[in-house]
Formats: C-alpha cells, sequence, structure tokens
C-alpha cells in the first residue's frame, strides 16, 4: 500500500502487490521465485497495484530544514507499507 501520493493514478492507500524485484546495478528483472539468488543484494520491489499499473519503486529522498534553511535531517524511504 502506498503512503503517499505519486500521481493521480497512484495515491495514498493504494493497493497493490509486489510481483518482482529489479536490481538496478545489473539492469535485471527476477519474477516467479526467482529472487531467492537477490539475497543480500540491494533491490527495488516491482509493484502491479489494483487499477493495473505497474511500476518499480524506487528510494525516495527528502529533508527537514529550519527557517534559515540549514537542513536538520535528510531522508530516504520507500513510500510502501507491506
Amino acid at each position: 500500500m502506498l503512503i503517499k501520493n505519486l500521481s493521480r493514478s497512484l495515491v495514498n492507500g493504494t493497493k497493490g502487490k509486489v510481483i518482482g524485484f529489479y536490481l538496478s546495478k545489473t539492469n535485471e528483472y527476477y519474477y516467479n521465485g526467482e529472487d531467492e539468488q537477490l539475497v543480500d543484494k540491494t533491490v527495488l520491489p516491482i509493484v502491479k497495484f489494483i487499477n493495473g499499473i505497474v511500476r518499480i519503486m524506487d528510494f525516495e529522498k527528502w529533508s527537514i530544514e529550519d527557517s534559515k534553511g540549514n537542513e536538520l535531517a535528510r531522508f530516504q524511504v520507500l513510500f510502501l507499507k507491506v
């Protein structure tokens, strides 16, 4: 389930199913149980949402700044709730 609006079609609360994984270092896709060889590797989930959209869910970076523009915290999150 998404925890952030990503587009008009993919909004907070949209449900989906992880159907595979994407290994960005080698540009490889893994589906249907092939993911066992991905242990200890950084992969991104490929999600098929209930509206039919399939998307690789990448990390999003954002930060919190004070009133002077100084960065107080930096985050890198995946906007999915499993």
